[in-house]
């Protein structure tokens, strides 16, 4: 289970790398949670990282990579491409 802000920064980044293909930067993502500094950043990150739900990549700034989404969210676009589907077929 993610907290509040931790679900919150890996929709942002999820978000960001699907629509520019490249990782926000910690300024971005202190920025998008209202955050004081960017060690809550790095914080969030490491809490995902250890859950399975983000990977670092090596030697390469800004590289991060989403593993998967909280279910919540995966059900909520599963409906969304499901109605969508529906709506074409008829």
């Amino acid at each position: 289970m993610l907290t509040k802000k931790q679900k919150n920064l890996l929709l942002f980044i999820n978000k960001k790398l699907r629509s520019s293909g490249v990782s926000p930067s910690y300024e971005e993502m202190k920025e998008s949670l209202n955050l004081k500094s960017k060690s809550g950043i790095h914080r969030l990150i490491s809490a995902l990282e250890e859950r399975g739900f983000i990977k670092r990549l090596a030697h390469k700034a800004r590289a991060l990579e989403v593993i998967k989404l909280p279910e919540l969210h995966l059900l909520m676009i599963f409906t969304t491409a499901f109605h969508l589907a529906s709506l074409k077929a008829v």
